[in-house]
Parts: C-alpha cells; sequence; structure tokens
C-alpha cells in the first residue's frame, strides 16, 4: 500500500516533483530503499533518534523513547555517522527490537529534526525545545542539525524561534486542561 501511495502521488503530480516521506518512527531502511532490492521506494523517513538523543542531553527529556537514549555527545556523533541509532537493538521502551541498518541509505532519504510536531504538541504545555535550553547550547544543536547531510526538518517557527507555543495535542479547556 505504502508504494502504491508513492507511485499514485508521484503519477498525479507528473508536472513537478513529489516527495513521498514516511513518518515512522522504527527506523526501518526498507522504507525507502528502491523498490528493485525489497524496499516500499519512498522518498524519505523520518530518523527521530537524533532530536531524541539532543533532547535528552539539551533537556534531560527521559520518558517514553527519550528513556532509550543516553543523550551524550558520543550518542550523537554515532547517530550522524550511522543515520539513526537503534539498528535492531532492545528498546525498553518498545519493549523488544527496534530498526535496521541503514549504512545503504543515501543521507538525504533520513529525516533529522531537533523537534516536530509531536515532541511539542505533546508537551503539557506545547512549549518549544529553545525555551527549555540554554540559547548557546539551541544554536549549536541547530548548527549541528543543519551542518549533517541529512534532510533537517526545521518545525513550525523554528526558524526564528517562534515564542507561541504549541498545544496541538493537549489543548484542553477548563479543568482537563488544569489537570
Amino acid at each position: 500500500i505504502v508504494t502504491e501511495i508513492a507511485d499514485v502521488a508521484r503519477a498525479v503530480a507528473s508536472h513537478r516533483e513529489v516527495h513521498v516521506i514516511a513518518e515512522d518512527w522504527r527506523n526501518e531502511a526498507r522504507l525507502v530503499r528502491e523498490v528493485a532490492h525489497g524496499g516500499y521506494g519512498l522518498d524519505g523517513v523520518w530518523a527521530d533518534d537524533f532530536h531524541y538523543s539532543v533532547q535528552r542531553l539539551l533537556a534531560g527529556d527521559d520518558e517514553g523513547f527519550y528513556g532509550d537514549f543516553r543523550g551524550t555527545v558520543g550518542e550523537a556523533i554515532k547517530i550522524v555517522q550511522r543515520g539513526w541509532l537503534f539498528e535492531g537493538q532492545h528498546s525498553r521502551h518498545v519493549g523488544g527490537p527496534r530498526g535496521t541498518p541503514a549504512f545503504d541509505v543515501p543521507p538525504s532519504h533520513l529525516v533529522h529534526s531537533l523537534q516536530n510536531h509531536d515532541t511539542v504538541g505533546n508537551r503539557p504545555r506545547g512549549d518549544r525545545l529553545h525555551t527549555r535550553v540554554e540559547p548557546s547550547r539551541y544554536r549549536a544543536a541547530t548548527t549541528l542539525l543543519l551542518a549533517t547531510p541529512y534532510t533537517p526538518l526545521l518545525f513550525m517557527g523554528q526558524e526564528f524561534a517562534a515564542s507561541t507555543p504549541f498545544p496541538f495535542f493537549c489543548d484542553h479547556h477548563d479543568e482537563l486542561g488544569d489537570k
């Protein structure tokens, strides 16, 4: 189905270039491998390990997926070298193995970010990463993001450090919002 979606999207928009990118946390390289090589032929896939590790390093986040990461400079370097960290290792959060090696995947097919609609939108107040860390550390992380060979994802307003919160998934009103 995923391959068919990509094929149809490209065929319908034959007059312009279309990129089909999977928002997928599993670190499955087959999503972006060519169909002829057993893949699904997508143009990109989110490589969330980068932002999980960097947010653990910068902000100390340790719940959910963040708990699988140490948040060290060495870990971030390994992710930059390989595209993502989990290549079949056990994930405490998932409760089993997660990921496949991406050594043969062109870096442009992996999408790295510091934050996205999930990491900001699921926070109780919708606060963005730059509001929770020192500006110099945030600028260093942004520089790293933009200097890698991977496709960077800049989340809405990140390019100018938007001050507006983004409580997309947690914008509850009255009593539920207070809790």
